[in-house]
């Protein structure tokens, strides 16, 4: 999925729902993830939230988030990547760094050459082919610093594409 734009959360769960979100490209909302209220959680795995503006994950009254292999990269935001929690940044493959965006003005959020979310994600349990309905591939190019039985999956909702040789 690519959830974007939002005036609130991309994702929250509340009133004790749960949510498990894979590979999610998450953009320019209020807050990127939200959970809130007692026995409410979200399960995370190779998510890009960005480019939001109070958050980019959000935990109050009692709720639990797990993450493993996400960007939470939000530089501009008002509470940082994580409000309401600890910086899950540099544990179990949770990165914080912009992830290049093709053109993010354009609503392209395709990865360029040199994201560090290339061939980074955890496979277990994901989708064969992503957002566009493409496989899921070894770059040949990009070392493989992913985790699971394919240590090459993408993070976000969107793989990468070599396209030509010079891509």
């Amino acid at each position: 999925n690519i959830i974007r734009d939002n005036s609130e959360a991309g994702i929250r769960a509340e009133s004790g729902g749960g949510i498990t979100a894979f590979n999610n490209t998450i953009d320019g909302n209020l807050r990127g993830v939200a959970a809130e209220g007692a026995a409410s959680f979200v399960t995370l795995a190779n998510n890009l939230i960005t480019n939001h503006a109070r958050a980019g994950v959000f935990r109050s009254g009692g709720a639990s988030i797990t993450a493993n292999s996400n960007d939470v990269f939000n530089p501009t935001a008002a509470s940082g990547n994580y409000e309401g929690l600890a910086n899950l940044t540099g544990s179990d493959g949770n990165i914080s760094m912009d992830p290049k965006y093709f053109n993010r003005a354009g609503k392209q959020f395709q990865l360029r050459a040199g994201s560090p979310v290339i061939d980074a994600g955890n496979s277990t349990g994901v989708a064969s082919t992503d957002f566009f309905g493409n496989a899921r591939f070894d770059d040949p190019n990009i070392l493989n610093i992913g985790t699971g039985p394919q240590a090459f999956i993408d993070m976000g909702a969107i793989e990468r594409q070599v396209i030509s040789s010079s891509d």
